[in-house]
């Protein structure tokens, strides 16, 4: 009777932290942040759903958002539909993880991810229009590394 009331304590907190909500700066951190902003990276706004970095004098910023909720898989579909429709590119990204992909649209770039019930979009956005060359490598990095923090 003690192993089964310990082995359903354990289901019950492993499905609880499964459902709880992620903190976006946790999941990605100023040190991933270095990678896409520069050395001077450091956070500008945090939320615990969303969490932004930069670095004075760059108009290049990394955001980080994270939903947990019930429909958080169902919400990760929706930018595809819109980059689509506003003339970006949509590409699967099956080496970040199972259903990733990345959205291309004018000077944004971002990674979309999903793991244990939580849905992670990280984005470099710049002014520019025109998106850096090798960002997308910097964000699928940071991507997988996210997903081991899920």
């Amino acid at each position: 009777m003690r192993w089964v009331v310990v082995l359903c304590a354990a289901l019950v907190s492993t499905a609880a932290a499964q459902a709880s909500p992620k903190n976006s700066c946790a999941l990605v951190t100023v040190e991933d942040a270095v990678a896409v902003v520069g050395p001077t990276a450091v956070k500008q706004i945090d939320t615990g759903k969303n969490c932004v970095y930069g670095a004075a004098g760059q108009k290049l910023h990394l955001a980080v958002a994270a939903d947990s909720g019930p429909h958080a898989k169902d919400g990760m579909e929706m930018p595809k539909l819109m980059v689509s429709k506003y003339g970006g590119t949509v590409k699967d990204e099956p080496g970040v993880g199972a259903g990733a992909y990345s959205t291309t649209i004018k000077g944004a770039q971002t990674v979309y991810v999903f793991k244990r019930g939580t849905a992670v979009s990280i984005s470099a956005a710049t002014d520019a229009n025109t998106p850096f060359p090798d960002m997308l490598d910097k964000l699928r990095a940071i991507a997988k590394k996210t997903l081991g923090r899920l």
